[in-house]
């Protein structure tokens, strides 16, 4: 038998309410907006199809194809993003997380607002001073890394300019062990382009369930 990887998967496609996905001729896993689903799939090279759900009534749903390879001892998160109006699937790949370490992985699927610098600090510091973990275009990914587990707080600034704040999050855990991933989402809906950043965050290096999705409540600073 071929080893297995964990697959994640989450829609982040403002203007798709509900999406199919699926690998090949396997059933579909249904994806609300900011839902997130798992998968067990044997090391192969696979084409996965996206569908729409929530196409105006009698219209055609539109759909999408992306390929990719799975690599034994990898994980991956497929985001489902949306660049001008279209289904834009982004891979992002990582190795299992040191035992003594926290690893952190993210994605600006935000399209149509700036780059950004990411900011983790301990609680209390604050970012003055501080060397962002990674800065990111829409569509750009800073690749996975370690740091020190423990209590954090997230800061994301318009690239280059720590003082234009644009989001700041409450205190959170980085457990040792685990791969946390941040996804910069946009809100749909609104006529200002505003965001949220999704923490995908398994309990386990080896559970991983719906239920570890949450989004960051943030202080909005309106990028001013």
């Amino acid at each position: 038998m071929p080893p297995e990887v964990d697959v994640r998967v989450l829609n982040v496609a403002p203007s798709f309410a509900s999406l199919d996905f699926h690998r090949e001729q396997e059933g579909a896993l249904t994806m609300t907006f900011k839902g997130v689903q798992d998968a067990r799939y044997d090391v192969d090279t696979y084409d996965f199809f996206v569908v729409e759900r929530s196409a105006a009534s009698g219209a055609t749903p539109r759909s999408w194809t992306f390929g990719s390879q799975l690599q034994a001892e990898r994980a991956y998160t497929f985001v489902l993003t949306e660049v001008a109006g279209e289904i834009v699937p982004v891979v992002l790949e990582n190795s299992a997380a040191p035992a003594a370490d926290a690893q952190i992985q993210a994605l600006h699927a935000a399209t149509g607002l700036p780059a950004m610098d990411l900011y983790l600090e301990r609680p209390g510091v604050g970012i003055a001073g501080a060397t962002p973990r990674g800065s990111f275009n829409a569509q750009e990914q800073i690749a996975a890394r370690t740091m020190a587990s423990g209590e954090y707080e997230l800061w994301l600034t318009e690239a280059g300019n720590p003082a234009n704040v644009l989001l700041s999050s409450t205190t959170f855990n980085l457990p040792a062990g685990v791969t946390s991933t941040f996804v910069v989402t946009p809100e749909p809906g609104l006529t200002t382009p505003q965001l949220t950043v999704v923490v995908l965050q398994p309990t386990a290096a080896k559970s991983r369930s719906p239920r570890d999705l949450a989004s960051f409540t943030m202080n909005d600073h309106g990028g001013e």
